[in-house]
This record gives C-alpha cells, sequence and structure tokens, in this order.
C-alpha cells in the first residue's frame, strides 16, 4: 500500500485496516494494490490496482470499518 507522505496524517486511521485487507486480497490469490491520496475534489481516496485495471473509491466520511467495506466491495476480481 502506498500513501504519500504529506497525506499520511489523513489517513492515520485507516492504514492499518487498508493494510490488512490488501495484504488479504493477495494472500487469497487475487494480486492488487492500493494508493491512498487525498483528493481536493474527492477527499480520501483508495486508488485500486489489479492488473492493467484501476478502480478509485472516496473513502470520504467513512469510518475505518466502512472504508474497508466499500473498499472490498470495489475490488474487482
Amino acid at each position: 500500500m502506498r500513501i504519500d507522505p504529506c497525506d499520511q496524517e489523513t489517513f492515520a486511521g485507516y492504514i492499518t485496516a487498508l493494510r490488512t485487507l490488501e495484504e488479504a486480497f493477495n494472500l487469497a490469490g487475487a494480486p492488487v494494490s492500493f494508493y491512498c491520496l487525498n483528493s481536493s475534489a474527492f477527499g480520501k481516496t483508495v486508488i485500486i490496482k489489479r492488473g492493467d485495471a484501476t478502480n478509485n473509491i472516496s473513502i470520504e466520511g467513512d469510518s475505518p470499518a466502512q472504508a474497508v467495506k466499500d473498499v472490498a466491495k470495489a475490488v474487482r476480481l
């Protein structure tokens, strides 16, 4: 999982949960990478990369638990 150094504080409560989710997908044989950024247009955003496919999901306003659910749902298998 990658987070821009200037966004570390913004994602502080989400890092462990999102990293665990990413590792779970990878261990299950569905290799994904998460890139977290704070967008001025969409707020907290997770970019999901799987092979050549990408999917962006805004987690602005989500609790860490809800963010994990939303990101997991957005991973295209």
